[in-house]
């Protein structure tokens, strides 16, 4: 419900390198068929923190089906997220000492909402990168065979989906679950055009 900023930007871009082109624009043969005509396109996403709320575990505060959002006792610890967990939940964490933190929030009394998105987790990032090329077959020019290189996550940068904030869990509070975003992959293609 929160989505504060997403920035996305896309690319294409020729290199001016082979025949006819800025550089090497005299080459010929083979020294244009491997250099030249080559295009690097790429897409990069970027947005701020996402909000998430504490959740108020089995308690039914306004509803036998739908359950709250868990009530801040006081001044709320911000998200940091570590790997070096206090506490021996395991695995990274929104916070470094989630027993603690957890002491933070109340059970939602019956009647009332809880309070919503009061933390901040890792918002999405992703850098996509391809390079191609066209090669004009020599025995007609409107036959061409492309050459794609796709990468995608070319950082290998790790998103976390929304951690388990739930108030009964209590041996997992805070714990990341599984990730957002998937590992670096590569993949390589070839297109015959007639």
């Amino acid at each position: 419900y929160d989505q504060r900023h997403l920035w996305n930007m896309w690319w294409i871009y020729e290199l001016p390198v082979g025949k006819g082109r800025k550089f090497l624009s005299g080459s010929r043969g083979v020294v244009d068929h491997v250099l030249g005509g080559w295009t690097v396109s790429g897409v990069w996403s970027q947005s701020t923190e996402l909000p998430v709320s504490v959740g108020n575990g089995l308690f039914w505060a306004t509803n036998w089906n739908v359950t709250t959002a868990g009530t801040p006792v006081g001044p709320i610890s911000q998200s940091t997220k570590t790997k070096n967990v206090t506490g021996g939940t395991g695995g990274p964490n929104i916070w470094p000492n989630p027993k603690q933190t957890i002491n933070e929030w109340l059970y939602t009394p019956p009647g009332q909402s809880g309070t919503r998105n009061t933390l901040r987790v890792d918002g999405l990032s992703g850098f996509d990168i391809g390079f191609s090329k066209r090669f004009r077959m020599p025995f007609r020019e409107k036959h061409t065979l492309m050459f794609r290189w796709e990468t995608f996550n070319l950082l290998n940068q790790v998103r976390f989906t929304a951690p388990d904030i739930d108030r009964s869990s209590v041996s997992t509070f805070g714990n990341y679950t599984g990730q957002a975003n998937d590992p670096r992959q590569m993949q390589f293609a070839l297109r015959y055009e007639f």
